[in-house]
């Protein structure tokens, strides 16, 4: 048989296989009707697809737009676990409103559109070969059906969900709104005065058990190959396509980028603290090699105490500075104080044996004071080194003085007894 016009499709390829839910399904939107809808959910596959939306820039003037991207790593069958052997790019972009991307989730039903069943008509067209051994709608071929898809996001399938509590039998038993026999009836209405989820209102009908006759009716493919038609691409496309988007708000990060992100990051005031750090390290090191110095042999060990010698004078060069300076003025000191008690001791015996009582009297007074004057000098010993000088060189001064003026009355009273 030569193949004609009948069986030629010149825009099978136009896009990359990418088909809009439009083409895949007949599809009722909520959306388009302003009050409520009543519609029966049937107990047939719900297709979950999670979808990124990602922000690029397009075109010559660089235009910001958004495009969907179908999550290649989600499983519809157990959407809490990634499909193995995948890794999707997209679900590392940052998320939220301000971020690169937004992510969200919509659920794919077969629903029987109560105002679409009382509309059917009379002479219903013939199935075609396919729809008779699949049961499935071909959207291109002219058959009836009340059927519809219904594109519910994550939101109202949530509340759709929560309907099993209020559908219950006799007995207390709980059943989803779409099973054969104990499901129900929903009204769904869309307002879109309203914001989020609030939407979308809902409310429960009477319970209709599904007879025959609708039981026949031709549902949708919504089978995991359906996500594939929709533009899910694989590993490779998905790697290779990520890379040629321009993303907003996403710079290409390299390995070693990541590695310092991953470091705490230095304020202003830091250099402080960096200081404080190094001396901290220098101890700490310092612990270290001496605890591990008898491991060590002489040589290195020499090394190491050197080398620790060397960090610690650089860091305590202010301490010995100080140290070698009181040290030095408490030499100097203690020679000023030898040096005057010499002095003192010259003039007592240069001083006449034969003194009266009088001199003697002087002369007693001065060494009271000297005595008073040597336990002075041994308490400034026990003193820290950083006493005056000048305050030690008034106390020498004094007595000095004393003794001077005394030396003076013992030789005027000499002088006198001469004459």
């Amino acid at each position: 048989m030569a193949r004609g016009f009948d069986n030629i499709n010149p825009n099978a390829n136009s896009r990359g296989d990418k088909l809009k839910p439009e083409e895949i399904w007949d599809l009722f939107k909520f959306t388009d009707h302003s009050g409520y809808v009543s519609v029966r959910f049937l107990p047939t596959d719900i297709l979950p697809v999670k979808t990124h939306w990602i922000k690029i820039l397009a075109g010559k003037d660089k235009k910001e737009i958004k495009i969907p991207k179908i999550c290649i790593s989600f499983d519809p069958d157990n959407e809490a676990v990634a499909l193995d052997d995948t890794d999707c790019p997209y679900c590392k972009l940052s998320q939220g409103q301000d971020g690169s991307c937004q992510t969200s989730t919509a659920y794919y039903a077969n629903v029987i559109v109560r105002d679409l069943q009382e509309d059917m008509p009379r002479k219903l067209p013939p199935h075609t070969k396919s729809e008779k051994e699949t049961g499935y709608k071909d959207i291109k071929s002219r058959s009836w059906t009340p059927v519809r898809v219904v594109r519910l996001p994550a939101g109202l399938a949530g509340k759709i969900q929560e309907m099993r509590e209020r559908n219950k039998d006799k007995k207390g038993n709980m059943y989803p709104v779409s099973h054969e026999e104990y499901g129900i009836d929903i009204a769904i209405k869309f307002d879109d005065s309203k914001s989020g989820t609030d939407k979308y209102q809902i409310d429960k009908e009477d319970r209709t058990p599904l007879d025959d006759e609708e039981l026949e009716y031709l549902t949708y493919d919504l089978s995991v190959e359906c996500i594939d038609m929709l533009g899910r691409e694989n590993q490779e496309q998905a790697d290779t396509e990520f890379k040629r988007l321009d993303i907003v708000g996403e710079d290409e990060i390299d390995e070693e980028d990541e590695d310092e992100d991953d470091l705490p990051r230095r304020g202003k005031k830091g250099s402080k603290g960096r200081r404080r750090a190094s001396v901290d390290e220098d101890e700490e090191e310092d612990e270290d090699e001496e605890d591990d110095e008898d491991d060590l042999p002489r040589s290195r060990r020499s090394k190491k105490s050197s080398s620790r010698r060397s960090r610690r004078s650089s860091i305590d060069e202010d301490e010995d500075d100080e140290e070698e300076e009181d040290e030095e003025e408490s030499r100097s000191s203690r020679r000023s104080k030898r040096s005057s008690s010499k002095s003192s001791r010259r003039s007592r015996r240069s001083e006449p044996e034969d003194e009266d009582e009088e001199e003697d009297d002087e002369d007693e007074a001065p060494r009271s004071r000297r005595s008073k004057r040597s336990s002075t000098k041994t308490s400034s010993r026990r003193r820290r080194a950083s006493v005056d000088e000048d305050e030690e060189d008034d106390e020498d001064e004094a007595p000095r003085s004393r003794r001077s003026r005394t030396s003076s009355k013992t030789r005027s009273s000499s002088r006198s007894r001469r004459r």
